[in-house]
């Protein structure tokens, strides 16, 4: 959403890539410090669980730097994710129906 509504601010000729990176950068970082000042730091309060759950930006952007570091396509990262958790439940569902885990 944010890239939509600032598309206007991108300029033909430089890099696409680096700009929709930056956004999605910068809207985590920014959804990370949100969530750390909203901490409380009283001592009697028990300790807080962290938030562990994703946002689309935090999947995006965590599935760009997987592919960048490797240099292969988004496709390809997406597809072999995909094909770990398979292989992953195969083997806890193995696990649990043998008692080996």
């Amino acid at each position: 959403m944010k890239a939509l509504k600032g598309f206007s601010s991108f300029h033909q000729g430089t890099n696409f890539r680096a700009w929709i990176y930056r956004i999605l950068r910068n809207t985590f970082l920014t959804s990370r410090m949100g969530l750390a000042a909203s901490v409380s730091l009283d001592v009697d309060d028990a300790p807080a669980e962290p938030a562990t759950y994703d946002t689309p930006e935090s999947v995006l952007l965590a599935r760009v730097e997987i592919s960048q570091t490797l240099s292969i396509p988004i496709g390809t990262v997406m597809s072999r994710l995909s094909r770990a958790r398979k292989s992953m439940r195969t083997l806890l569902a193995a696990g649990r129906e043998g008692g080996s885990l």
